[in-house]
């Protein structure tokens, strides 16, 4: 491609005395951190509290809740934790009395399989309660949102 030899992640470098480079802040406070996936990165990433704090209690005031793309990796434990928190809240708590739209479950999932597994990950998602729409975000998904 043009241009590659401007690109900045064309190369990637290793620290090897990673040491004296950890222990100067405010340097590494200051740049971004890429976060491996894994089951117990919310552990070692307290810079995420803030992201999660309080999404326990989403869910109940809203009258809409679209969940778009989001395949729900194994590795994305403590994300289905919240995801279900939020689902539970939906459907159980309505402040006004007033009538929900269906939880709206949006990916592109080609064929049986695929679909069979993200629905496996949902398992939770009330069929009574939900909409799937995986033939993937195009206009007829679109006017159902």
């Amino acid at each position: 491609m043009a241009g590659d030899e401007d690109d900045p992640l064309r190369e990637t470098y290793r620290l090897i005395d990673f040491q004296p480079f950890y222990s100067a802040p405010p340097w590494f406070l200051a740049v971004p951190k890429i976060i491996n996936p894994s089951t117990a990165k919310i552990i070692f990433a307290g810079q995420f509290s803030d992201f999660f704090y309080g999404k326990g209690t989403f869910g109940g005031s809203h009258y809409k809740f679209n969940i778009i793309g989001f395949s729900m990796s194994e590795h994305d434990e403590y994300a289905r934790q919240v995801i279900y928190r939020i689902v539970k809240n939906y459907l159980t708590i309505n402040v006004d009395n007033r009538p929900k739209d269906p939880i709206r479950l949006v990916d592109y999932r080609p064929d049986y399989r695929s679909r069979s597994q993200l629905l496996k990950r949902y398992a939770f998602l009330d069929p009574a309660n939900s909409e799937f729409l995986l033939d993937g975000f195009d206009e007829a998904t679109i006017e159902r949102l």
